[in-house]
């Protein structure tokens, strides 16, 4: 095994060529993976992954990246959560860039921002607001509260509780 700890304390790397920078109780399981420090971020179940910061961020799959945050969990290949909190990825290739409770379920799908947007339809997007639901296939929300589209290629601009 070829992993290195930088500093820190009860940091452990398990993988060949992974890395953490610093920090605390931080693990790297995954081949060719990274963790800059931070506490209690997770980079396992896969391989190049990349948490630089943070606190209690997961990272379970292959080619992922949580750029920081708390309470974030990517469970998917190629996935992406910009920062925030509790914010979920799982769909293979989906994006979330911040805000709070936000979840990208399906492939291809993304989450601007806000609190507690849901994309579950494949290619689907929300750029922020709260409460939204994209359920859709390739369904989008430009912002609002409490909107939802749950027909394929359709979309709500805003606004507030519109179907």
């Amino acid at each position: 095994k070829y992993g290195v700890v930088g500093g820190g304390m009860r940091n452990s790397v398990a993988a060949d060529s992974a890395t953490i920078g610093g920090g605390e109780n931080n693990s790297v399981d995954g081949t060719w993976s990274f963790v800059g420090g931070g506490r209690e971020n997770h980079a396992s179940e896969g391989e190049s992954s990349v948490i630089p910061g943070g606190a209690s961020n997961f990272v379970l799959h292959s080619y992922s990246t949580i750029g920081g945050g708390y309470y974030n969990s990517v469970n998917a290949t190629w996935a992406v959560i910009g920062g925030g909190h509790h914010n979920l990825a799982s769909g293979n290739s989906s994006t979330i860039s911040g805000g709070r409770s936000n979840e990208a379920i399906e492939t291809y799908c993304s989450v601007g921002g806000g609190a507690s947007n849901t994309v579950r339809g494949y290619g689907g997007t929300i750029a922020g607001g709260v409460g939204n639901d994209a359920h859709g296939g390739y369904a989008s929300i430009g912002g609002g509260t409490l909107n939802a589209v749950h027909s394929a290629w359709s979309t709500i601009g805003g606004g507030w509780h519109n179907q």
